[in-house]
């Protein structure tokens, strides 16, 4: 199944023509959660500040995702 990725911030630089517009497109395993797909994309979950799921938060990581879902994940942001 497929979903669209937007990372943000940090994130993005991992992928060199990245579109901040379109985001990518990834193939994933039917059944595959949230951890599954920061997996997929090499970011620690531990990095994450914020997932959401076809505009909605989510805060289970374990939650299946969907074919054609669309997934935004944040990392922590500082300033000062």
């Amino acid at each position: 199944m497929d979903v669209t990725v937007r990372l943000y911030s940090v994130f993005r630089l991992k992928y060199e023509d990245y579109n901040s517009t379109t985001g990518i497109r990834l193939e994933i395993e039917v059944g595959s959660s949230i951890y599954d797909l920061l997996e997929k994309v090499e970011i620690e979950p531990k990095n994450v500040s914020i997932v959401r799921v076809n505009e909605l938060i989510v805060k289970d990581f374990n939650l299946s995702l969907d074919n054609g879902d669309n997934v935004e994940i944040f990392p922590f942001y500082g300033g000062g």
